[in-house]
């Protein structure tokens, strides 16, 4: 079930053609008036691209991209939500991040239609949003029981007793095994497991790079289970 939601999931950039214009940025005719230089990725909702100069924020532009080995193309009217420029090793590279004007369904699914289809297996669990909580999402194994690798966990968008959507600062593998912690400050409680990726998927719409990941807990122990039930009975009553 997860690789066939994953084959109608977002077409990849690598070996796109994209295109990028702006009557009132750049003149028709003109050599710049393609403000694209490579798409980067690319979702339901938007994309991101790097350009031949530093777009201004609000701007409308229309997309163009192609996908010469699926043999697929869209075009969209679409606006310039962020820009910034990046330097590194003595060279700059201008980003942008584009939201169409309507989601594009053949570039994968919206960010919210992935929060429900996504965790359709999951559905038998209720979701519920705790006020505060602190989260680790670590890889299993000796470097991460000795402290070296790094946090990847930014927050958490919502949870159940099945799994949990959580934001990270970097692409996760689907299938990639990962250790969780949740500490929750009201109730106090914390919870461990050991979860798998089901989903990653980048939101284009946010200027630091961040992705959004559906994790499917398969270990947990009984105190950690329920620690977890009385949490979500709280909010559960509350939402």
């Amino acid at each position: 079930m997860t690789q066939e939601r994953r084959r109608a999931g977002r077409i990849q950039a690598k070996g796109a053609q994209v295109a990028c214009t702006s009557p009132g940025f750049a003149k028709p005719g003109t050599a710049s008036y393609n403000l694209a230089v490579k798409l980067l990725d690319t979702s339901a909702s938007g994309a991101c691209l790097v350009t031949k100069g530093r777009l201004r924020e609000g701007i409308p532009v229309i997309v163009g991209i192609v996908f010469p080995s699926q043999n697929a193309r869209v075009m969209s009217k679409a606006v310039v939500r962020w820009s910034t420029t990046v330097e590194s090793k003595g060279r700059t590279a201008h980003v942008a991040g584009i939201q169409f004007e309507k989601p594009i369904p053949s570039l994968g699914p919206a960010p919210e239609a992935i929060e429900t289809k996504k965790g359709e297996p999951q559905r038998r669990h209720k979701r519920f949003v705790p006020e505060t909580v602190d989260i680790v999402c670590l890889p299993p194994g000796l470097l991460t029981k000795l402290g070296v690798n790094k946090n990847s966990a930014k927050g958490l968008k919502n949870l159940s007793l099945g799994g949990a959507q959580i934001i990270s600062g970097e692409k996760l593998k689907v299938g990639e095994r990962v250790d969780l912690m949740l500490q929750f400050r009201y109730p106090k409680a914390t919870v461990q497991a050991v979860g798998v990726v089901r989903w990653c998927q980048r939101d284009t719409m946010s200027l630091e790079p961040r992705w959004n990941v559906g994790v499917v807990f398969k270990h947990m122990d009984s105190d950690s289970s329920g620690r977890l039930e009385t949490v979500q009975a709280v909010f559960i009553d509350k939402q």
